[in-house]
């Protein structure tokens, strides 16, 4: 999985990275699984498109692995959220959209592997700050619920973290809008 993770962070980054009203973003968080037994740092790549002054559009892939001696969990996610702005500034955000999954767990206890490639709900609550070009947005992404036999998991992969980002001008094309104040 970490081969596939690579390929589409080449193929993303360098699709994206050409359109210039695309704002692409790397983000970094701590991770855990639903039980949070596998805990750790995990990736996000994205990019972020102001459809209007306080809607955008962000499809990202977030890779996370974690070992423990026999044990191992590793998950790809690949999701496309909408994204609302509010607040006076419009820094505030909460975003939700759909998110394919593929989570595989190898574990002493059972015996065999846990393969699941599932479709999800996610979801994304944070704050942006711009710094001198940059953005920085600390920030909060889940994903669930998830049913599988008499289990649910209410979030299957929660993060805290951050994603940042270069500043780009593209909000400055749509249309004004007299209530938001320009980024």
């Amino acid at each position: 999985m970490k081969s596939v993770f690579f390929f589409l962070l080449i193929i993303f980054s360098g699709s994206l990275g050409a359109q210039s009203k695309w704002n692409n973003y790397l983000g970094f968080y701590f991770t855990g699984d639903a039980q949070m037994y596998y805990t750790g740092l995990s990736v996000q790549l994205g990019s972020e498109f102001h459809l209007k002054h306080h809607l955008s559009i962000s499809p990202y892939i977030h890779y996370f692995n974690n070992d423990k001696g026999d044990d191992s969990f590793e998950v790809l996610s690949a999701a496309v959220l909408l994204q609302w702005n509010f607040g006076k500034k419009k820094r505030l955000y909460v975003a939700s959209g759909l998110a394919f999954q593929r989570a595989v767990e190898e574990d002493v206890f059972y015996t065999d592997t846990i393969d699941r490639s599932i479709f999800l709900p996610a979801y994304r609550f944070g704050h942006e700050v711009p710094i001198k070009g940059i953005v920085l947005c600390p920030e909060i992404c889940l994903t669930g619920p998830y049913y599988y036999y008499q289990t649910t998991e209410l979030f299957t992969l929660p993060s805290i973290g951050f994603r940042i980002y270069r500043q780009k001008n593209n909000i400055d094309h749509l249309p004004p809008n007299v209530e938001s104040v320009s980024y």
